[in-house]
Parts: C-alpha cells; structure tokens; sequence
C-alpha cells in the first residue's frame, strides 16, 4: 500500500529565546508560536514573529554630570554595554517653579560608549529645589556603530549640588536602569 504524503509540512526556522536564538520546527505560521511575554505588550511578540532586527537588553546606568552655567553639560560615567563612557550635552530648556518647589531641565546628549560608538539620547530632569534630590529620564534616540538606530529608555535618582544664584552651574550624580532597544 502505497503511502500518502502529509498534508502538515514542518520547516526549521529561528525561535527567539530570551537573548539568544535557536534552530527549532515550527509548523505553519511561525507567528502563531510566539506567546506574548507576560511583561510585554502583544506588539513586541508580533514584532519578534515579524523578524523584526530588533534586541531589548536592559541596561544600568551611572553618571556624574557637570555644567559650567553655559548650558553646556561635561558627562562621564559607567553603563551596562556602553562601559567607561564620556559625553556631551546641551540644556535646551530651564524652568523653575519657587511655588512648587521644582525646577525642570530638559535637553539631548551624546553618549561615547568604551569602544567609540556614539548613543544620542533627550532628557528631563524633575528636582526638588529643598532636597536638591530628583528623578530623570533619558530616552535614547538613535546612535553610530552599535547603536545605530538605538531607542529605549533609562530612570534616574539624581543628587545634585548648585548655586541658587546660578542654576545653570551644577554637579549631579544619577544612578538609574532601564532597557535599550537595539536595531540589530
């Protein structure tokens, strides 16, 4: 008796596993296999069955920031996939609130990791003007090498020493986590 082929045929694809990727067979639509995260929205699932380039890593972060009361901000610090890194920046925006006790800063950076490559990131600093203490958010917008086409995010606890008199003149120190999202 001669026998019939299946109508189920299997094919060996990529089935994304934390970090990492691994041969395996999947049968039909490989995007039916790929539960939602129980973090995750149902996007990033659909993302990764769409072989989407991209890699979530989280990412922690230290930094000591100085400015010269120019608006131009001094960086350096430590980081999870950046190592020793230095940076630049610029204050695009300053507000201070006496009434709320709250002063807001806001501008964009450039980040140079350990092996050169640049990661280009907005921020926004929230601080007690009393306490001098604070929350920030970097948002990373892009980068060269690595980074190339980069986002993702970073939270902040900030301490911060200033001039009252000059509060473009200031020294702060921030320690925060969060995830980067790669383009590759």
């Amino acid at each position: 008796m001669p026998q019939q082929a299946s109508t189920h045929r299997a094919r060996l694809q990529l089935e994304h596993l934390e970090d990492r990727c691994t041969p395996s067979i999947l049968v039909g639509n490989p995007s039916a296999h790929v539960p939602t995260p129980p973090d995750e929205a149902p996007a990033l699932a659909a993302g990764l069955a769409a072989n989407t380039p991209q890699h979530i890593v989280p990412i922690q972060l230290s930094a000591h920031i100085t400015s010269d009361g120019s608006g131009v901000l001094s960086l350096t610090g430590i980081g999870s996939h950046l190592g020793r890194w230095t940076g630049q920046g610029v204050i695009d925006n300053l507000a201070i609130d006496a009434a709320a006790d709250r002063i807001a800063i806001s501008g964009t950076t450039t980040i140079i990791a350990a092996n050169g490559d640049r990661l280009f990131a907005s921020f926004s600093v929230s601080l007690s003007l009393t306490t001098r203490q604070g929350e920030e958010t970097i948002t990373f917008t892009g980068g060269t090498g690595w980074f190339a086409g980069a986002s993702g995010s970073v939270s902040c606890v900030c301490n911060t020493n200033w001039d009252p008199a000059s509060p473009l003149t200031f020294e702060c120190n921030c320690q925060g986590s969060g995830n980067l999202v790669l383009a590759h």
